[in-house]
């Protein structure tokens, strides 16, 4: 019985490796669309170059973060409202980019909207937010309910004051943050999803010296992925290395996404370890 497990076990961790190992598709949601929406595109993984516009997305004029629900298959973005002052839920159709009021994000007591900048989902389904600089729970990691919008009281706290974007990375099954603040300094951090204990990562290279738009892991080469708002697209590698691809996109693209991939969780019987075997997301579970 145990031969017999370890070797399903094997089997399914070789079916999943070989299926992140495939190309999968990279949507990209543009920053302040303005009138019309923004446009919602399929990318190209390594360049970052439009392969093709799937729709505009009418109802995000003001679109900040996305990120695809591992466990549904579910797109969600956000849109500010107010001058940044509060945020909207929204889920997106990946076939033609049509967007669907979700809620407004408030916290739990209903009286306050937290500005959330980006989005993230881990394995389980759990989505999660990050904050900008004013309003209540300002600069800070939270979990938000995917239905209702209801924000938790943060997690943790960034160490950027601004440009917060956040991704989550499976094979330590970590929330990370990238910042910035007012100087231009950029800021890595790993969050316990469970303690809000944080890990500061040294960056390497020559940070980016426009503004830090969406973030997402690429699980296929391991490294977190972004855009400028000089649509300049980035790579940062786990170990904190900034990388300028010197490509450039069509448009600056605030949301990044991939689309769903099998998200397993091995379990073995009779003792053996478990745990996730892959990451997708927003952006990235």
């Amino acid at each position: 019985m145990r031969i017999r497990a370890l070797v399903q076990g094997i089997l399914l961790l070789a079916s999943t490796a070989a299926h992140v190992a495939e190309a999968q598709t990279l949507y990209g949601l543009e920053f302040n669309g303005g009138a019309g929406g923004g446009a919602f595109v399929e990318l190209d993984r390594i360049a970052g170059s439009d392969v093709s516009l799937i729709g505009n997305a009418a109802a995000l004029t003001a679109a900040r973060g996305m990120a695809m629900d591992p466990t549904t298959g579910v797109l969600y973005a956000l849109q500010s409202v107010g001058g940044a002052s509060s945020t909207d839920l929204y889920t997106l159709d990946p076939s033609i980019g049509a967007a669907t009021f979700v809620a407004t994000i408030f916290d739990t007591g209903g009286t306050a909207n937290p500005p959330v900048r980006d989005l993230t989902f881990d394995g389980a389904g759990q989505l999660w937010g990050v904050t900008g600089q004013a309003g209540v729970f300002a600069t800070s990691v939270l979990a938000i309910d995917k239905a209702s919008g209801v924000a938790q009281a943060p997690l943790a706290s960034t160490a950027g004051d601004r440009e917060q974007t956040i991704a989550y990375r499976g094979a330590d099954r970590e929330l990370w943050v990238y910042s910035a603040d007012g100087l231009g300094n950029h800021f890595l951090e790993r969050v316990d999803r469970n303690s809000g204990a944080k890990t500061n990562v040294p960056l390497a290279g020559a940070g980016p010296s426009s503004r830090v738009l969406g973030l997402v892991h690429d699980p296929i080469d391991d490294v977190f992925r972004f855009f400028t708002l000089g649509a300049a697209y980035w790579t940062l590698s786990p170990a904190g290395v900034q990388t300028d691809t010197g490509n450039t996109g069509a448009r600056p693209y605030i949301g990044l996404a991939f689309d769903r991939v099998t998200t397993a969780e091995e379990v073995f019987v009779d003792g053996f370890e478990s745990g996730d075997v892959s990451s997708w997301s927003s952006s990235t579970p």
